[in-house]
């Protein structure tokens, strides 16, 4: 009886932990579009759904919800390392199957007959799924910290932790004097991973893309050049990581760029074209982390008629009007490529009105 109490105790912690990390994930994904946290918040669904169908004793919903929440969480870190270029092969996503095709085996073994014994029908597909998540904390903890610093270092310790323990599992659940023991130690586990991964969806450095920012001479402000210049300013920073907004390719691979279109691809390179706020947001966290590295972001927009397109003249010009407060407040640079035939004379005069000074006044000057 007091077992029983512990166990059901235990689930709905869990099922509340995972709800709510659930939906505080998928406000992240929302809101800065970074794919790898949908992963992580389906598979957070996915371990309500076998936390849930463990109190209600469906072992079949229980074991495969299991395997899929060891699977999601180990694509999540593995689109997060694609992301950031450590991985450059997708047959790597192959590895986030094992768990389900392990479990769906063992699965069809118990329907055909062939074993109903709880080890195998429960303990397995459990500690393969403890086996994903273990391999995502490895990989978190030993090739993001260079890029996310101490958040990688504790998301990857308790990522290990947890898929260790849950590994253990089928054998620590058959003992059962350490049956309180565990249930304690897998809420903990839980509720401190959830803690680390809403903490690591949420820092600056995922938000932005970790983007790196070295030194650059260049004027704070907004500022326009036209489309004939564009190639001289992709020379003068080839070896600077803008923050780019472009319709074009060909762009340098030190740039982080975001690719504006109406096409709805769910890819975290690509920008909405009336999704002007989250442009906004992705600026602003550029510019606070160029200035905080002690040097000026710079930030390139060659789509402004695009832009104007979707979200008419009055809004571009608003948005624009932001943006250049926001580069003197972070000693940021902001340039736009600016077709003047595309624009009648009243626009023009209002956008140089906005504009911190003519583009001859800005030099592209790296200092190395």
């Amino acid at each position: 009886m007091e077992t029983s109490i512990f166990l059901a105790t235990a689930q709905f912690w869990i099922i509340f932990m995972s709800l709510f990390g659930f939906f505080l994930l998928s406000y992240t994904y929302i809101r800065y579009k970074r794919d790898p946290v949908l992963w992580w918040g389906l598979a957070l669904f996915s371990l309500f759904v076998s936390a849930t169908a463990e109190l209600m004793n469906l072992a079949n919903i229980q074991v495969l919800s299991r395997a899929l929440f060891g699977a999601l969480i180990l694509y999540g870190a593995i689109r997060l390392l694609e992301k950031e270029k450590i991985l450059l092969s997708k047959h790597f996503r192959i590895l986030s199957l094992v768990p389900i095709i392990v479990t769906t085996y063992v699965m069809f073994g118990k329907i055909l007959g062939y074993s109903q014994e709880w080890f195998v029908v429960v303990g397995i597909p459990y500690a393969i799924s403890g086996f994903a998540i273990a391999l995502s904390g490895f990989f978190v903890f030993s090739l993001l910290i260079e890029a996310y610093g101490q958040k990688a270092k504790f998301l990857g310790v308790l990522l290990l932790a947890y898929g260790f323990y849950q590994m253990l599992y089928p054998f620590t659940r058959a003992i059962s004097r350490l049956l309180p023991f565990t249930f304690v130690v897998s809420v903990f586990l839980i509720a401190l991973a959830i803690y680390e991964m809403g903490k690591f969806a949420l820092s600056r450095e995922f938000i932005t893309g970790n983007i790196s920012v070295g030194k650059v001479r260049m004027k704070p402000g907004l500022f326009f050049i036209p489309p004939k210049k564009f190639e001289d300013l992709k020379e003068s920073l080839s070896d600077f990581p803008v923050l780019a907004f472009v319709r074009s390719e060909n762009l340098p691979e030190t740039w982080k760029t975001f690719f504006v279109t109406s096409i709805h691809e769910h890819r975290s390179d690509i920008a909405f074209p009336t999704a002007l706020p989250l442009m906004s947001a992705k600026v602003v966290q550029y510019l606070k982390e160029a200035e905080e590295k002690g040097t000026g972001g710079v930030v390139v927009f060659d789509c402004l008629e695009y832009l104007k397109m979707y979200n008419g003249f009055e809004a571009i010009a608003k948005f624009l009007s932001s943006l250049r407060d926001y580069a003197l407040l972070y000693n940021g640079t902001i340039i736009v490529v600016l077709d003047e035939d595309a624009w009648d004379r009243k626009e023009l005069i209002t956008l140089q009105r906005i504009a911190s000074s003519t583009e001859e006044s800005l030099k592209f000057k790296n200092s190395k």
